[in-house]
């Protein structure tokens, strides 16, 4: 038994594997547009021809596209005898489920109708006329920084199909856009026709918890894409902006790092500054799981740049000419510097040891001759006390006396 589980273990991987590469199609994992029994057909077939099936989905989207879109890009399934001649009966349901799994269309309800958004009217639908005029809305874009990948939005169509609005029992859908509607919010998905930009206009209750269900589906359809990353936009929530046609917009993953660093946002249209955290939590609402995956994004990208490498031998690198400018003006100063030192301490000195000698020479003098010349001559002439040891010529038996001249 356990030799068994090992064996198919192994045998998943290598057809995981080759599915990958494109060399066989066998789909392992279940999905949620489909039925029990289509996912566990799908798991149980291993198609070794990849492009058997495409040529199937060709003969519908590009052989019979105008039939089918004639008839509001719909088909019954007792059609898919004319359009898939060449393959057996039995074989329909497999196909069909391929199809499904694609996101390239769907089903309706108990019914054997299927619809290839993909092949619906360019016109949009009359019911989302001033749509985005509404009182109070929430706006959130999705910048595709050049062009959008063919069949956007008809995959998306094909992923929340079980949501769309209904007007005179109709789908409110078209080829670039459709109306969702869930617990009484309204949600309109479209591509602007001038901007690689899918909008995301919201109105009503709820409109939060959609949102995200929304965002889930267009995070599996880039996942889908080579993990394809459009910039998302959040409208500013002030007055001027609620009020605007032509909001001002915020890209979401600058202002996750803003809100971690407790940084205020500022609004180029009332220039006025936008709380961070009131912003995302109004649009968004539960955002810590963003917040995780930007921060472990961000430590991601640090540490694949700061990867540790060998460093080079800068021994035999010349160095730039102002280094070694700076290096010399460096040294020059530090020379000049130590010789104004040196030459400050001899002056002092010099000047310390001429006052000593000076005054020494003078007492000396003063002590053989108080009327000395030199004594009348350097002596200040101003009223001064001058200490003298002359006893000779007074009769005060003082021997050191206060002469005021």
């Amino acid at each position: 038994m356990i030799k068994d589980t090992q064996e198919k273990a192994v045998q998943d991987k290598l057809s995981d594997l080759l599915h990958k590469i494109g060399s066989i199609i066998h789909y392992q994992e279940f999905q949620n547009n489909l039925t029990h029994d289509e996912n566990q057909y799908l798991y149980n077939t291993l198609f070794l021809n990849p492009e058997w099936i495409t040529k199937a989905v060709y003969k519908l989207v590009r052989d019979n596209s105008e039939e089918i879109r004639k008839n509001a890009a719909r088909f019954e399934r007792r059609q898919l005898n004319n359009y898939w001649k060449s393959y057996p009966p039995s074989q329909f349901p497999t196909i069909l489920s391929i199809i499904k799994r694609f996101d390239l269309c769907f089903q309706l309800e108990h019914k054997d109708t299927y619809i290839l958004p993909q092949l619906l009217t360019d016109t949009p639908h009359p019911a989302i006329k001033n749509f985005d005029k509404s009182p109070s809305i929430t706006r959130f874009l999705y910048d595709y920084d050049g062009i959008i990948p063919a069949g956007m939005i008809a995959r998306f169509i094909c992923k929340q199909h079980n949501r769309i609005k209904k007007e005179d029992k109709k789908f409110v859908y078209w080829r670039e856009g459709v109306l969702l509607e869930r617990e009484g919010c309204l949600a309109l998905i479209r591509k602007r026709l001038d901007k690689s930009i899918i909008e995301v206009i919201l109105t009503g209750q709820n409109r939060r918890d959609f949102l995200s269900i929304i965002r889930e589906s267009f995070h599996q359809l880039h996942e889908s894409l080579n993990n394809l990353k459009p910039i998302e936009l959040i409208q500013c929530n002030c007055e001027k902006c609620h009020q605007s046609s032509e909001p001002y917009f915020y890209k979401y993953h600058e202002l996750l790092v803003k809100l971690r660093n407790n940084i205020d946002e500022f609004c180029i249209e009332s220039e006025k500054k936008v709380n961070t955290g009131a912003l995302i939590e109004e649009t968004i609402g539960n955002y810590q799981e963003d917040l995780y995956k930007e921060l472990i994004q961000r430590n991601h990208i640090e540490n694949t740049i700061n990867i540790p490498q060998t460093q080079p031998d800068h021994s035999l690198t010349p160095k730039p000419w102002y280094k070694e400018v700076w290096v010399i003006f460096t040294g020059i100063s530090i020379f000049i510097a130590a010789l104004f030192s040196f030459l400050a301490s001899v002056a002092g000195f010099l000047q310390d040891g001429f006052n000593w000698t000076f005054k020494d020479a003078w007492q000396q003098l003063d002590s053989t001759n108080t009327q000395s010349p030199i004594t009348d001559t350097l002596l200040p002439k101003k009223d001064t006390l001058i200490i003298s040891n002359d006893t000779t010529n007074h009769k005060d038996s003082t021997p050191i006396k206060a002469i005021k001249k």
